[in-house]
């Protein structure tokens, strides 16, 4: 794992940590899908969340962040909040919030 042995206090420390990086990640996703009424693919999203969230290499952040913003969205489509839209010429699927 990249993060090594964690041991007493501080796997309190990373949960805590972790549990407010998703609260934080699912709120902005949210707050750009609803600024984007045109929907956005899972990657516009990560380029567009990038700057704010992103502490990875120059290079890995975007892959880095893809797998969080995708579990985020398959929740919120789940819970009602997202809608996915599929293209027919082949294109990502476009998600839009339903607010």
């Amino acid at each position: 794992a990249h993060n090594g042995l964690i041991e007493g206090a501080a796997v309190a420390r990373f949960l805590s940590t972790s549990r407010a990086f998703a609260s934080k990640l699912k709120q902005l996703v949210l707050k750009a899908l609803n600024r984007a009424p045109n929907g956005l693919s899972l990657e516009q999203l990560a380029t567009y969340l990038d700057p704010t969230v992103g502490s990875w290499p120059k290079g890995l952040s975007i892959p880095a962040l893809m797998f969080p913003i995708a579990a985020h969205l398959e929740q919120l489509e789940s819970e009602g909040l997202v809608t996915r839209s599929t293209p027919h010429n082949g294109t990502a699927p476009l998600f839009f919030d339903k607010a």
